[in-house]
């Protein structure tokens, strides 16, 4: 794990301090925009969510669909960026229509860190070098798969019992936005 993402686990998790957590959350991204600006040769449509209730900014970037006779896919990007610790990282996603006569599902889907077409790849490159730029870390989903020790979460949840670098970074488990 990255040292800045343990000191900040530190802080948040074991010293305490809600405080910085509220506040980071209350933070704007004021760089989105321009992200947004950057990604438009790349995608067809960009969807923002950014609430000052969230510790992170999610980006869906949506690519043109493809379609040739019976087959169809769809592609997207998902960039998370956490307020917390300044961390993003990306999340490809695919998902083809099924025309297999034997099918039990009628479309195939999946994601992964790494792009399925050259679109996502640009995309990824682009916008890397600008949060590098502004200061930001950029992180994988296997290192933020990385349970963090010495750290329980309060209560049982959808994410099992174990806290996680992306759960301690881009989450709010602790109800720390509801004091």
């Amino acid at each position: 794990m990255k040292e800045v993402f343990k000191q900040c686990i530190e802080r948040i998790y074991i010293d305490k301090d809600f405080d910085f957590f509220r506040a980071k959350c209350a933070e704007s991204a004021d760089y989105v925009s321009d992200l947004v600006e950057l990604a438009e040769s790349q995608c067809e449509k960009s969807i923002v969510c950014d609430s000052t209730n969230e510790p992170n900014v999610k980006i869906w970037f949506i690519y043109k669909s493809y379609f040739k006779g019976d087959f169809s896919a769809e592609f997207n990007t998902i960039l998370k960026i956490s307020k917390i610790c300044g961390v993003f990282v990306f999340q490809h996603e695919f998902s083809v229509k099924n025309i297999l006569p034997q099918k039990i599902a009628p479309v195939l889907d999946g994601y992964d860190a790494n792009p399925y077409i050259k679109s996502q790849w640009d995309l990824e490159d682009i916008l890397s070098d600008f949060l590098t730029s502004k200061g930001l870390i950029k992180s994988d989903i296997i290192e933020l798969n990385e349970v963090v020790g010495g750290v329980a979460l309060p209560n049982p949840t959808i994410f099992g019992k174990q806290l996680t670098v992306e759960n301690a970074l881009f989450r709010d488990l602790y109800d720390i936005l509801e004091d």
